[in-house]
C-alpha cells in the first residue's frame, strides 16, 4: 500500500504532538492535563496548556521551539509556588505629612516567606 506524502506528514505531525503532550504531563506531574494545539500564543489555563500548532513541514528548528514552549510550561506547572510570590500590605493609621490623610501602607513581615 502506498500513501502520498501528505498522508506520512500528517501522520507524523500527529505523533509529534502525541508525544509532546505525555512529555508536558511526566514532567509537569498532572496526568490528567490537557493539551490543545492551536494557532494562538503558548499559553496555560486551569489544566489545560494551548500550544502553537507546528508547521506541517517541520525542521529540527520547529521542533525545538514547540518543544520548548511544553516545556516551559510543564515546569511552570511542576515547579511554581504561588508563596514565594505573595506579598502582604499593612495598614497603619499614622500621620505622614506627604502621604494621604489618615494611613499608610508597609510591606513587612511575609514579603518573602522562603526566608531569604
Amino acid at each position: 500500500m502506498v500513501q502520498n506524502s501528505k498522508d506520512i506528514r500528517t501522520a507524523a505531525n500527529e505523533r509529534f504532538k502525541r508525544a509532546v503532550g505525555g512529555a508536558m504531563r511526566a514532567i509537569s506531574g498532572e496526568p490528567d492535563l490537557e493539551v490543545a494545539f492551536g494557532a494562538e500564543q503558548a499559553s496555560l489555563s486551569e489544566k489545560t496548556a494551548r500550544i502553537p500548532d507546528p508547521p506541517r513541514y517541520m525542521v529540527a528548528k520547529d521542533i525545538a521551539v514547540t518543544r520548548g514552549h511544553a516545556d516551559s510550561i510543564a515546569l511552570r506547572i511542576a515547579c511554581h509556588n504561588p508563596e514565594v510570590h505573595r506579598s502582604v500590605f499593612h495598614r497603619k493609621n499614622y500621620f505622614y505629612p506627604d502621604l494621604p490623610k489618615g494611613y499608610q501602607i508597609s510591606q513587612y513581615g511575609e514579603t518573602n516567606p522562603m526566608g531569604y
